[in-house]
């Protein structure tokens, strides 16, 4: 239960995240429309620091979209993180449970079908160990298939995993970038106001 109520609580801070995105993409084109309004205008010093000024808000905001992104993509990481975790716990289990099958029968194949025959007190107690050691065997399969199911599935978050924090790398690469821009922007808006 606390596997899954972790996975509800990541979910509900990506979907958070994404409304988050989704507002804040709005605002850009609020700036957006500024900035481009303010550009035609750029004739006169005075415009041009509004220009500028219109380009750092419009940066800011793309700042803030990449950081809500930053921030939503890690939480896919860590639910990811989490599920493969519970994967690999899953597949341990199911390696081990597969094991002491294979124990087991190598065991009763060992004893011969007579012994067990003659170890057995009546006939329906030998009928009855036949069933479950056949049993054991179509369990042994459905293991061997369920295994490699969660291997799949596991090679698919691993995949998943790898992709969100590639993601992450260019989102955090973009991040420094426009960082710089706002930077330069700023160094560029003070110049102006120096010349006046």
């Amino acid at each position: 239960i606390s596997a899954q109520s972790d996975s509800d609580v990541l979910l509900e801070q990506i979907r958070a995240k994404e409304a988050e995105i989704k507002k804040l993409e709005t605002d850009l084109g609020k700036y957006k429309s500024a900035f481009f309004k303010t550009q035609e205008q750029s004739k006169t010093l005075k415009n041009q620091i509004a220009l500028i000024e219109a380009q750092i808000n419009k940066l800011g905001i793309d700042l803030k979209i990449t950081q809500a992104k930053i921030s939503k993509t890690e939480t896919n990481v860590r639910l990811y993180s989490g599920k493969i975790k519970e994967k690999e716990l899953k597949i341990k289990e199911r390696q081990t449970a597969i094991s002491k099958s294979v124990r087991f029968l190598a065991y009763s194949d060992n004893q011969g079908f007579l012994s067990i025959l003659f170890q057995s007190r009546k006939l329906s107690d030998f009928f009855r160990q036949s069933d479950y050691l056949i049993n054991l065997e179509g369990g042994l399969y459905a293991n061997l298939q369920s295994l490699a199911q969660d291997k799949k599935e596991l090679e698919d978050l691993l995949s998943g995993q790898k992709e969100f924090k590639n993601e992450l790398d260019a989102l955090r690469k973009e991040l420094q970038a426009k960082n710089k821009l706002v930077q330069n922007q700023k160094k560029e808006k003070n110049e102006l106001l120096k010349e006046t």
